[in-house]
């Protein structure tokens, strides 16, 4: 199938359908492009791909735009039973994510895709600073913000491309392959988009589906689901951990012991750098650096180089970013943490001996909480429900034996805090849920909560 010369319909106008529309119009495509909602800024897009030649619809899907469709294109997100999707599936015509149209229209195939449930962005932002400060052709995109389409006119075929991969692009690939690629974890999620956990790991699963033996699989060696998954993937496995482990079934194998980084390959054994200086924090980033790290060791840059690399970089906001302290209280901001997975990685970064007052809460993901019961019976004294779904987590967290409170808003929970807690304490927002009940992202909901922490002190 000549993808140029087939008629293509792409499913939403957010950025990613507006990019893709855009390079397949440059590229002489037949575009259309169909969209649910209406909005200024969606007539705007409207209106430029108009005038680019494109057919385009919104307010709506309907059947007769659908008519003579032969590739569909959805944007991430699009929920699967979205009409032109439903139509597409009932036609057996191919429905192909971004991703895909891109990595076969791209002119570099050195492609690092990272996916996960959790530590994507810090991951993927991790890797580009490192090629950033080894001076090598590189660009960062994906999930991230900007599209991998959209970066294609400015790619070269020497071009490093690092990708942030989501399952949502992830289930509708074809023949994306990676050079590397790089699942993080996998834990519940997104259970509100895919039918059952299988089908979300079975998405994740994707990164390796086109790989072949000379290209490198790097994965979690203390992540359950990732170590049963190197089994059916065909390229080389590259493990990694946050800790040391003797008994890792690789090729090669990136972990940390205290503050050194490893690299085992080929039965010897490298010191390679020290995360001692680094300023990302906690149990997770140390995963997150050795991730990083297989990375570095597979395209072999300078150890002095990943060093001052992994020193320099700042850690992104939202993500266990501590944004105040006051009276000895810290206050710590994890809005990025969208899953009870995330949760558990933040509350593992505290002592027994710390008292943490944890908001839960947001928009509601299908997902239970129940299996956060003990752990936060052991690191919470008390804990705040917000949002959408909190009195269905008090109800999954039933019998825990912590004081729980629903709160309206941040500013209640900061207060009592202010009030009640003492030096050493901490107010960690880690919601476990999206956002999107009352915000527009995690960023809009970590930057209130901030504002309303400085506000109050």
């Amino acid at each position: 199938m000549n993808l140029l010369q087939t008629p293509i319909l792409i499913v939403g106008l957010g950025k990613t359908g507006f990019d893709t529309a855009r390079v397949l119009i440059d590229k002489g495509a037949e575009v259309r492009i169909t969209e649910m909602k209406e909005s200024p800024s969606l007539k705007e897009r409207a209106d430029t791909l108009k005038q680019m030649g494109a057919k385009v619809e919104t307010g709506g899907h309907t059947e007769a735009f659908f008519k003579n469709t032969r590739i569909v294109i959805p944007s991430p997100g699009v929920p699967l039973h979205a009409l032109p999707l439903v139509w597409a599936q009932r036609a057996k015509i191919p429905i192909l994510s971004e991703i895909e149209i891109a990595w076969r229209l791209s002119p570099s195939k050195k492609i690092i895709a990272i996916t996960g449930t959790n530590g994507k962005t810090t991951v993927t932002s991790l890797i580009g600073e490192i090629f950033r400060t080894a001076q090598i052709p590189s660009v960062v995109c994906g999930n991230i913000g900007n599209t991998f389409i959209g970066e294609l006119p400015s790619l070269s075929k020497e071009t490093v491309i690092i990708l942030e991969t989501s399952s949502f692009q992830l289930s509708f690939t074809e023949k994306f392959r990676p050079f590397v690629g790089i699942l993080l974890n996998i834990a519940e999620d997104h259970l509100d988009y895919h039918p059952s956990f299988e089908e979300y790991i079975n998405a994740k699963k994707h990164l390796f589906s086109a790989q072949h033996p000379t290209d490198w699989a790097i994965l979690n060696a203390n992540d359950p689901q990732c170590v049963a998954l190197a089994n059916q993937i065909s390229s080389r496995i590259f493990f990694f951990a946050g800790r040391k482990n003797e008994s890792y079934p690789s090729l090669a194998t990136s972990y940390i012991h205290h503050h050194s980084i490893f690299i085992k390959k080929e039965e010897k054994i490298t010191e390679y750098a020290t995360c001692s200086t680094s300023k990302l924090y906690g149990i997770h980033n140390r995963e997150n650096i050795s991730a990083a790290s297989a990375v570095a060791a597979i395209f072999k840059i300078p150890q002095e180089t990943f060093q001052r690399a992994i020193d320099t970089f700042q850690p992104l906001h939202h993500r266990f970013e501590k944004i105040a302290e006051s009276q000895g209280i810290s206050f710590i901001n994890d809005s990025k943490a969208t899953n009870v997975d995330a949760v558990k990685r933040a509350l593992e970064n505290f002592s027994d001996g710390n008292r943490v007052f944890l908001i839960l809460g947001g928009k509601d993901k299908s997902i239970s909480f129940s299996s956060l019961k003990e752990l936060i019976e052991r690191k919470v004294h008390t804990l705040f429900l917000v949002g959408e779904n909190a009195e269905r987590i008090r109800n999954d967290l039933q019998g825990i034996g912590i004081k729980t409170q629903i709160i309206d808003d941040y500013a209640e929970g900061v207060k009592i805090v202010i009030k009640e807690g003492k030096k050493g304490d901490s107010l960690l927002l880690s919601p476990g849920s999206s956002s999107f009940d009352r915000f527009t992202n995690y960023q809009e909901r970590g930057d209130v909560f901030t504002r309303t922490v400085h506000s109050l002190l």
